[in-house]
């Protein structure tokens, strides 16, 4: 699996993206592909003014689509909310945000 990320303005319009993705997973499970190596998370920033997209694809040759996104190293745990896929993909590479009491 690779990673593309892109940061974005809190609130940017990154939905066209997340679009290609829901596409792209059903192709894959139509091909009979590993559709769960298709996932979008939205990551948490510190500044509260940023949000961070990634993108998880099975090669590289998905990426092509997704402009201005750049190639990453693995998310390594960050909190995180799943846009599109499989749950148990998802908190292999991310945490949900806990809820404060």
């Amino acid at each position: 699996m690779i990673w593309i990320a892109k940061t974005f303005e809190k609130y940017a319009q990154w939905s066209g993206d997340q679009d290609f993705v829901a596409r792209l997973q059903m192709a894959a499970a139509a091909s009979g592909s590993d559709y769960t190596q298709v996932l979008m998370a939205l990551a948490e920033h510190v500044d509260d003014q940023r949000e961070t997209v990634y993108i998880g694809l099975p090669a590289l040759e998905f990426a092509a689509p997704f402009v201005g996104y750049e190639v990453t190293a693995p998310p390594a745990k960050r909190v995180a909310s799943l846009l599109i896929g499989d749950q148990n993909e998802f908190e292999k590479h991310f945490r949900f945000p806990t809820i404060k009491a």
